[in-house]
């Protein structure tokens, strides 16, 4: 391929999810439509925990299709035999065993440990007025929003992709510590937004204006980066803690709902490394360039280490 980078798929594939949320929605009515639940905000409870049968299955749901997609396309589309097939198999079995644990850790505890601190953080307001409760709880956000991040395994991989892509200049820890203030500043924002049941589309107007702002002002490489980074709000680690705490929330504050504090830690990480990328670009004097094609000499000491005297990179490049 002739691109530059390969960043920026992830930008388009969370576009479409909202767009069929929309649809759906409209669907039913449109903004005026109300959906009933058991309570506003409410989380389910400790009675509405998963069975192991539940876990096995969703596990099945989310595995077995996706490995008979690839082993389809592989053997009849593509017609190339499987290599290593014990390694491949013993790889998907602990591929599956390791996401139904992961399920039951995600039901047994993560979640639980997010609910409690949401239902726990009202009682701020009450011991420190409203303005020390509402810092408090933005605190808890912004460090739960941190920590959270810095588990998650994704966004190691992709600092490792983009450092190893920008030869070096746009560091894997530059990235994580981007992202990571920009997820913990959303969550804090989004549960003050709970808190305060301020409008959600004013919030988005205004985040991803400034966004779009500092897109334009941004080299491609580090805005294609700077958008695929919003992915960690999606992560295993994320999404429970950060939705189970945000609805506690706003039950026990008893506000109408809890939602939106996601889309609030969209858009914040992808102004962080934006800006992050304009002040390295400011000290350096130059943007991250990405690896190219005819990159050779700095493959090439890589390489000779491989194919001793072999290696030639035209043999490599053509």
């Amino acid at each position: 391929a002739s691109s530059d980078s390969g960043s920026g798929i992830v930008t388009f594939a969370s576009l479409f999810p909202v767009a069929g949320v929309w649809t759906l929605a409209f669907s039913f009515g449109g903004p005026q439509t109300t959906f009933s639940g058991d309570q506003p905000g409410s989380v389910g409870g400790a009675d509405a925990r998963m069975s192991a049968l539940d876990m096995l299955e969703s596990t099945a749901q989310a595995v077995v299709p996706l490995v008979g997609f690839l082993l389809l396309l592989q053997l009849v589309v593509v017609r190339e035999p499987i290599p290593k097939p014990k390694r491949l198999a013993f790889g998907l079995a602990c591929c599956f065993l390791g996401m139904f644990l992961f399920l039951i850790g995600l039901d047994r505890g993560l979640m639980p440990l997010g609910e409690g601190a949401g239902q726990a953080l009202p009682v701020a307001t009450a011991r420190f007025g409203q303005c020390g409760g509402a810092g408090v709880i933005a605190l808890f956000g912004f460090l739960s929003g941190v920590c959270a991040t810095f588990a998650e395994p994704a966004l190691r991989a992709l600092g490792e992709t983009v450092e190893r892509s920008t030869r070096g200049k746009f560091k894997r820890t530059t990235l994580v510590l981007a992202v990571a203030c920009g997820v913990g500043s959303g969550i804090a924002l989004g549960f003050m937004k709970v808190l305060f049941e301020m409008r959600l589309w004013v919030i988005l107007v205004c985040g991803y204006s400034v966004c779009l702002v500092l897109t334009a002002l941004s080299d491609d490489l580090v805005a294609s980066i700077a958008w695929d980074s919003a992915g960690v709000t999606t992560g295993p680690v994320t999404v429970p803690i950060v939705l189970s705490s945000g609805l506690a929330l706003g039950k026990e504050a008893n506000v109408v709902e809890g939602f939106g504090i996601l889309s609030c830690a969209s858009f914040a990480p992808i102004a962080s490394v934006l800006i992050a990328g304009l002040l390295m670009q400011k000290n350096s004097g130059t943007a991250p360039e990405p690896l190219r094609r005819n990159d050779s000499d700095l493959l090439s000491p890589l390489l000779k280490k491989h194919f001793k005297g072999t290696w030639r990179p035209s043999n490599f490049f053509v």
